[in-house]
């Protein structure tokens, strides 16, 4: 790898990673801003009270669930932003599919919503392991994604699954046949490059009036340039 590779890597890693940090500060923010509204709600109702207003217990019962609500939201998005962070702890460990999707699609709605694009996460019903990096997998599949919600119309929606195919465990990001988004990604070609280092097999086809981005990774992928396994 050259030294102008590396480096624009590293770049890369760099905007992925903020871009996340952002996404995620901007959801506590809307938390936060929920939890002082509900306190001046609250605050209203007391000051009532103080001057000899009939207290509310119903009134409290709602404001205490609202408050309980989004304090569980942001510990929710916390715990997430936090796995996203471990993941570039290693770049060879072992790591469940479903969860890393879970995570990053959950980065990406607030982003999607922006430019009214849903996301859809089909369920998972087993657990999927593999051996490999983590962040740059959660890389690729948001470069996609945004490739994706960059070219789409209004409206559309985006389907993100896992599946397990002989030893190959398969992402599946998947929207309208109509949809470009080699075209759209930002920089051009990054989801394609990311997955060359991932040294992943990608899929590209159109079926069904619906286009499937098919990104194939084996159970347990070497380091470059290891030796091969003997015998």
């Amino acid at each position: 790898m050259t030294d102008h590779q590396r480096d624009a890597d590293v770049g890369s890693s760099l905007r992925f990673f903020g871009i996340v940090t952002a996404s995620v500060s901007h959801e506590l923010n809307n938390v936060n801003s929920t939890i002082e509204q509900i306190a001046g709600l609250l605050d209203d109702h007391l000051a009532l009270v103080a001057r000899g207003g009939e207290f509310d217990a119903q009134r409290m019962q709602d404001v205490h669930a609202r408050i309980v609500r989004q304090t569980r939201r942001s510990a929710d998005v916390i715990a997430r932003l936090n796995r996203f962070a471990h993941t570039a702890d290693d770049p060879r460990i072992r790591f469940e599919l479903n969860g890393l999707l879970d995570d990053i699609v959950g980065v990406c709605e607030r982003l999607a919503q922006g430019r009214r694009i849903g996301l859809v996460r089909a369920p998972a019903t087993d657990e999927i392991w593999l051996t490999g990096d983590p962040f740059l997998l959660s890389q690729a599949v948001f470069a996609h994604l945004r490739a994706f919600w960059e070219s789409a119309p209004v409206g559309a929606e985006i389907a993100v699954s896992a599946a397990v195919e002989g030893d190959d465990r398969l992402v599946r990001i998947s929207g309208p046949a109509s949809l470009q988004p080699e075209e759209s990604a930002d920089p051009p070609g990054e989801p394609a490059r990311l997955a060359c280092r991932l040294a992943a097999d990608i899929d590209d086809r159109v079926a069904d009036d619906r286009r499937t981005i098919t990104i194939a990774l084996p159970a347990e992928r070497r380091r470059q340039g290891d030796a091969p396994p003997r015998g």
